[in-house]
């Protein structure tokens, strides 16, 4: 029998499922004709036994390192290879080094993980990240005048805050911020206001009322959100896909919100956290030059790009860079040599 494909799945992290995670997997699965013969669990890569499965490994790896390296039943494909500071000591063990030395050059999403890698004598590139690819499958003409705030970074409400100042924007702006607080974060009790005019008070500096009051407001890993299986997280995942290709404009602290965006055509801005944990900014190295980026600074944001005068309106013209269409083609040929070869 041939060889089996196989795709990655992710076990829910703090209660929640980050449906990021799926959208990565969608990226790969649209190289394998759409569907796997095996869904195969990224925490546990070492368990599967069976016939020889083929598995493309892009993504971020890993929240268990003690489980690598995989299977030798698994023929891995690296690309948008992630290894996180956080798990790098770990997981780059002598056995592990040698594993990745049998599959070189590794394709890695970003330019930490060549500097990770290279440091330990493995042959790594930067390849991007695949779902930069998923405009080949899921992009649409049919737009539409809808814009997507995706999980916006924004401060918590916290003990040295001036909260009289809060409440102060409030009272001033109370229809705006209650409307956006139902949205948002689902409630308009008072702390949940006092939370939207902290949103509030950060994005009105560049972003019309009537931008933040009509848009839709979406989490990836949202608490409340129950799958009953692995096809759902899937399912839910193309409809999210589907909402950005049509988008007028999408807004997010998400990379696998941005970055798919950006695949599929629709203007993107992805607000970057510069004090964000270095768990978090080891992701980004050679993908935030792709992107619109503003960068948020405990409250204040800072554009890197330029628009039109004025604030972000629906009349604003936003356009994406296309310096990501030379990645595009890399992945695409390397992924789809692989599946050849399979």
């Amino acid at each position: 029998m041939g060889t089996k494909k196989g795709i990655l799945i992710y076990e829910a992290g703090n209660g929640k499922d980050n449906v990021g995670d799926y959208i990565q997997s969608l990226a790969a699965l649209q190289f394998l004709g759409g569907r796997a013969d095996v869904y195969l669990n990224r925490e546990h890569l070492n368990d599967y036994s069976g016939e020889k499965v083929a598995l493309i490994m892009n993504g971020w790896f890993t929240h268990k390192p003690e489980n690598w390296p995989p299977s030798k039943d698994i023929v891995p494909f690296f690309i948008s290879f992630h290894v996180n500071v956080v798990a790098h000591e770990r997981l780059l063990t002598d056995e592990v080094v040698k594993y990745l030395k049998q599959y070189e050059p590794i394709g890695c999403r970003d330019k930490k993980t060549v500097e990770l890698l290279g440091n330990k004598g493995i042959d790594a590139y930067f390849s991007g990240c695949l779902t930069l690819t998923l405009g080949e499958t899921y992009s649409s003409d049919d737009k539409d005048d809808k814009v997507y705030f995706v999980d916006p970074k924004y401060d918590p409400l916290k003990k040295n805050m001036s909260l009289l100042g809060l409440a102060f924007i409030l009272s001033a702006n109370f229809k705006t911020i209650k409307t956006i607080a139902l949205k948002l974060v689902n409630a308009t009790d008072f702390k949940s206001l006092l939370r939207t005019a902290n949103f509030y008070k950060s994005y009105s500096e560049h972003f019309t009322d009537d931008i933040l009051t009509s848009a839709e407001y979406i989490k990836h890993a949202d608490r409340n959100a129950v799958f009953k299986d692995e096809e759902a997280k899937f399912d839910y995942s193309k409809v999210l896909l589907a909402k950005y290709a049509k988008a007028k404009l999408v807004v997010t602290s998400r990379l696998h919100c941005a970055l798919p965006s950006l695949g599929m055509g629709t203007p993107m801005i992805y607000i970057d956290d510069v004090n964000q944990f270095e768990v978090s900014s080891c992701r980004l190295g050679g993908l935030l030059e792709l992107a619109n980026v503003i960068d948020y600074d405990k409250g204040k944001m800072t554009p890197r790009f330029k628009w039109e005068n004025g604030k972000i309106s629906s009349s604003t013209k936003i356009t994406n860079r296309p310096d990501y269409l030379k990645l595009k083609a890399g992945l695409m040929a390397k992924v789809r040599e692989f599946v050849k070869s399979i």
